[in-house]
Formats: C-alpha cells, structure tokens, sequence
C-alpha cells in the first residue's frame, strides 16, 4: 500500500466518519423530540384529574348562578310587593 492509498483511506474513512457523526447528532435530536413529546403527553394525562374537578365545579357554579337568579328574581317580585304596599 503506497502513502498515497494510505492518505486517500484515510480522508475517504474520516468523511464518513464525520458524516456518521452528523447523522447520529440528528438521531439525538430525534430521541430527545420524541421523548419531550412523551413528557407532554404524560403531563396532560396527569392533568385529567384536575380537569374533571375544574368540571365539576363549573357545573355547581351554573347551579348556583341559577339559584341566585332564581332567589333575585323572588327578592324582586318582594321588593314590587313591599312598594305597592307602601303607596296604598
């Protein structure tokens, strides 16, 4: 083998390397994109129980919004009594 096939093995051997070496860098990138979308996912499946909660309480909240409308509207009717009685 002459110092020339040596140099060529060599330069030709080092570009693939470096080529293997880019492509392995993307790998990683990969791997960690995946495995912070798996982060995400397991932080919203963490989050289900507070979402049912959350709705849960917005149903209540709806109830007693109605019973204050409810209770307004009766305040409002007894305060038309309570005026019609003070003109008579």
């Amino acid at each position: 083998m002459t110092l020339y096939q040596v140099k060529y093995n060599y330069e030709n051997s080092y570009a693939t390397y470096q080529q293997l070496i880019g492509l392995l860098n993307l790998n990683k990138q990969a791997l960690e994109s995946s495995l912070n979308t798996l982060n995400q996912s397991s932080e919203l499946t963490n989050a289900i129980p507070q979402i049912k909660q959350l709705k849960q309480g917005t149903t209540q909240l709806v109830g007693g919004a109605s019973a204050l409308k409810e209770g307004v509207n009766v305040l409002s009717g007894k305060m038309n009594e309570l005026s019609a009685g003070t003109n008579e």
